[in-house]
């Protein structure tokens, strides 16, 4: 169900001070709740977490968490950063289970943006979109979802509607109304040789 895996000791000291001292002895706070279990106040490893973040999957994936020896699943709801250095500086964590229902950002992997018939008559393909709020079952949480572009034409788009999507997964957006069908990729028109 997860291919990534973050070990955290639990904390008992709390406050700004406490804080401070974890990222200078190398470690960040974070918080894990759900589940009808009490929140849980841990602290995670620094550098081995922002090593991991290089791969943006994790955001849109079920990931173990281990805390002194006991792991459970958990999605990552939150993520604060230090605004110019390279630093997490806290991180809030959703226990889940695989029938849990979760809603969350899911990034958009557009195919065929280049041999389309409207890019290869001059037009380009522009997405509109790059991620879109999906609430599914966690044992169904797609970590992107593609969107096929291959028969695109110029001066088409494709709607949110247009997606194929995973089963038991659904557009938060579109549960909504149809007024908030979104265009999330379209072909421009070629230009006129001069």
């Amino acid at each position: 169900m997860t291919n990534f895996t973050i070990n955290a000791t639990a904390r008992s000291d709390e406050g700004k001070g406490a804080s401070r001292r974890l990222r200078h002895a190398g470690q960040f706070p974070a918080v894990v709740y759900g589940a009808d279990k009490d929140a849980q106040s841990i602290a995670v490893e620094h550098n081995t977490f922002w090593n991991m973040i290089g791969n943006q999957d994790i955001f849109s994936s079920v990931v173990a968490l281990d805390v002194d020896g006991t792991t459970e699943n958990v999605v990552i709801k939150d993520l604060q950063r230090h605004p110019f250095k390279n630093l997490v500086m806290h991180m809030d964590l959703q226990r889940v289970t695989d029938d849990t229902m979760i809603v969350k950002s899911v990034p958009l992997n557009f195919l065929n943006t280049d041999t389309n018939p409207g890019s290869k008559l001059g037009g380009v393909t522009v997405p509109l979109m790059t991620e879109v709020e999906v609430r599914c079952a966690a044992k169904n949480l797609p970590v992107s979802i593609d969107v096929d572009c291959g028969d695109m034409v110029n001066q088409q788009s494709k709607r949110m509607s247009h997606i194929a999507l995973p089963e038991g997964v659904e557009l938060t957006a579109l549960a909504r109304g149809s007024d908030h069908d979104h265009g999330i990729v379209m072909v421009t028109k070629a230009r006129k040789a001069r």
